[in-house]
C-alpha cells in the first residue's frame, strides 16, 4: 500500500496545480479549507453596480470614515433599493478612488431637498484588522446583486490607502489539476471541503468541469486515462450515497478514514483506505462503535461494527485477511460468570453475535461497576457526573437583527451568533471534548420541510461551534422552523 501525502489547502483564491505537488509519492489526500468563519461578515442588503461619485473623508485611519453625496440632493438608493437608515451596503464599484471601497451602513438617508446623504465605513469593518484578504459577504436583495456572494481579495495595510477588491464567487474558487501526463494511470487523489462554501475541481485546461465539491463533501479522484493533459478523471462522490456508503468522516493527517456503509465498488483501480492495524484502549470510544471495513470479494467492501468499553482492545483489525479480535485486559478480575446463547468466550475472543440481554447480578450488598458506573444491590445508579445536553431553537430574522428563541434546552445556559452561524454555551462544563454532537433541521412543524445542512465547526468543554448551509453551501440567514441539536457523551 503506497505511502499517502496528506496537505491542508485555504482557498483564497484559484489555484492551479502542477507536479509534483504531493509531499511524498502515491495518493494525496487534501483537506480544503475556502473560508474561516471568522471572516465571514454580516450580511449586506444592497451594493453598488458602479461609482457613487461621492465626497470621500477617511476619519480617523478610516474610522468614522464617510461617503457622502456630492450631487443634486437626493435620497440614497442602490441597485433598485432605497435602504433605510442602518442598512448594510457593499461599496465596491468606486473608480479610480478603488481605495473608497468597503462596507457601509447608511448614517443619513438623504431628503431629496437639502439633506445629502450619508453612508459610513461599518464599525465592525473600518481597521485593516476586520478587513481581511478572503472577507465573504453575501448581499440579500437588489436588482441585479440579490443573493450575490463576494471575496474581498486583496491584503489591506492602511484604510483609505489600500484598495479592497470584491470578487464575485457565487460558486467558490476553483482547483486545476496538474497535467495528466505527468502521472500514471492510478494516480489518485481526495478532497475533503473543510469549508462553508463550494469549490470547483477544473481539469488541466482550466474550463472542464470534474466535479462541484459543497461543504463537507469528500471527493475521491482517480486517473484512468493519461494520453492527453486534461486526462480522464474518474470523480466519485463519497457522501451522497451514490456509492452505498452512508457516511464518511473527515480523515486525520495519517490519512485514516471511518465508514458507515455498504459496499463501495471502485470503477476501477485500487481504493486506499488507511485503516489502522491495531487500536488499543477503547475506554472513550462512544457506546454507538466505529466501522472497519472488510473485503468480501474483489472490489467489494462491507464493514464490521466495533464497539469499546473498559480495558478493551482490538488487535490485527485490517478487515481484509482477518476479523477484528476484540481482548479484554488482562487485569479484569472475573471470579464467576453465567452465560446464556448468543454470546461464547473463546480465550481472549469474544465472537458470535449478540441477540439476547446480558444480565449482571450481584447479591448481598456487592455492586456492579460498568465503565465507571456502579449500580448496588437495590438498583441505585452512581457515577454519572457528565451532564449531557440538548437543545432546540429558532433564528427569526427581522430588519436589521436576528432574533433567536430557545424553545427548549438541558445544560444550555445561552444561544448567541446569527445568519448560519451560532454558539451554544453550556451551562456546565463537559468531561471533555471528546463527544459526539447530532443536529436535526425543524423543531416547529412548518408547513414547508427546511431543506439544509447543519453541523459543528468547533468543540470545546463550554460550548459547541454550528453552522447551517443551503444546498449550495451558503450560510442560511434565518432558520424560523428550528434547529435541534443533542450532545452524546460517554459518562
Amino acid at each position: 500500500m503506497a505511502q499517502s501525502s496528506y496537505q491542508a489547502l485555504n482557498l483564497n483564491g484559484d489555484i492551479i496545480l502542477s507536479w509534483p505537488f504531493s509531499f511524498q509519492g502515491g495518493e494525496v489526500v487534501a483537506d480544503i479549507n475556502n473560508v474561516s468563519t471568522l471572516q465571514i461578515q454580516i450580511p449586506c442588503y444592497g451594493a453598488t453596480t458602479g461609482d457613487l461619485g461621492a465626497i470621500y473623508n477617511n476619519g480617523t485611519l478610516g474610522v468614522g470614515a464617510t461617503l457622502t453625496n456630492n450631487g443634486a440632493f437626493a435620497i440614497f438608493a442602490v441597485d433598485g433599493l432605497t435602504p433605510g437608515l442602518g442598512s448594510r451596503i457593499l461599496v465596491k464599484n468606486q473608480s479610480p478612488l478603488s481605495n473608497t471601497n468597503g462596507i457601509y451602513t447608511v448614517t443619513t438617508v438623504g431628503d431629496g431637498v437639502s439633506i445629502n446623504w450619508v453612508l459610513t465605513r461599518a464599525t465592525n469593518y473600518d481597521t485593516p484588522a476586520e478587513m481581511q484578504k478572503g472577507d465573504f459577504v453575501e448581499v440579500t436583495d437588489g436588482t441585479i446583486n440579490s443573493d450575490s456572494k463576494w471575496v474581498q481579495s486583496t491584503g489591506i495595510i492602511s484604510v483609505g490607502i489600500s484598495s479592497p477588491n470584491f470578487i464575485q464567487r457565487d460558486n467558490g474558487w476553483s482547483i486545476t489539476l496538474p497535467n495528466a501526463t505527468l502521472a500514471t494511470p492510478g494516480q489518485n487523489i481526495q478532497y475533503n471541503n473543510i469549508g462553508l462554501f463550494p469549490f470547483q475541481i477544473l481539469a488541466n485546461d482550466g474550463l472542464l468541469l470534474i466535479a462541484d465539491v459543497l461543504p463537507g463533501d469528500i471527493y475521491y479522484l482517480y486517473l484512468n486515462n493519461n494520453s492527453t493533459s486534461n486526462g480522464s478523471w474518474n470523480p466519485i462522490r463519497l457522501t451522497d450515497g451514490s456509492t452505498g456508503i452512508n457516511s464518511v468522516a473527515a480523515q486525520s493527517s495519517d490519512s485514516s478514514i471511518e465508514i458507515s456503509g455498504s459496499p463501495l465498488s471502485p470503477p476501477g483501480g485500487i481504493m486506499d483506505f488507511k485503516l489502522p492495524t491495531s487500536v488499543f484502549n477503547l475506554n472513550n470510544v462512544n457506546t454507538t462503535g466505529f466501522s472497519v471495513i472488510t473485503s468480501t470479494a474483489p472490489q467489494t467492501w462491507t464493514t464490521r461494527e466495533v464497539l469499546g468499553g473498559t480495558n478493551i482492545n482490538i488487535s490485527d483489525g485490517d478487515g481484509v485477511a482477518t476479523n477484528p479480535v476484540i481482548n479484554l485486559d488482562t487485569a479484569i478480575d472475573i471470579t464467576s460468570i453465567a452465560l446464556t446463547a448468543g454470546i461464547s468466550l473463546n480465550g481472549d475472543t469474544i465472537s458470535n453475535s449478540i441477540d439476547n440481554d446480558i444480565n449482571i447480578t450481584t447479591t448481598g450488598t456487592g455492586e456492579v461497576f460498568i465503565n465507571g458506573l456502579s449500580i448496588d444491590a437495590t438498583g441505585t445508579l452512581s457515577g454519572v457526573s457528565t451532564p449531557r445536553v440538548y437543545f432546540t431553537f429558532t433564528d427569526t430574522l427581522v430588519p436589521l437583527s436576528n432574533v433567536i428563541d430557545i424553545q427548549d434546552q438541558s445544560q444550555v445556559d445561552t444561544i448567541t451568533g446569527s445568519g448560519g452561524v451560532y454558539t451554544i454555551n453550556f451551562s456546565t462544563t463537559l468531561a471533555s471534548t471528546n463527544y459526539g454532537v447530532l443536529l436535526g433541521l425543524g423543531s416547529t412543524g412548518g408547513p414547508t420541510p427546511f431543506v439544509s445542512h447543519a453541523f459543528w465547526t468547533l468543540k470545546t468543554t463550554t460550548s459547541v461551534s454550528i453552522a447551517i448551509v443551503d444546498a449550495s453551501g451558503v450560510l442560511v440567514q434565518s432558520v424560523p422552523n428550528g434547529i435541534t441539536g443533542m450532545i452524546m457523551l460517554s459518562a
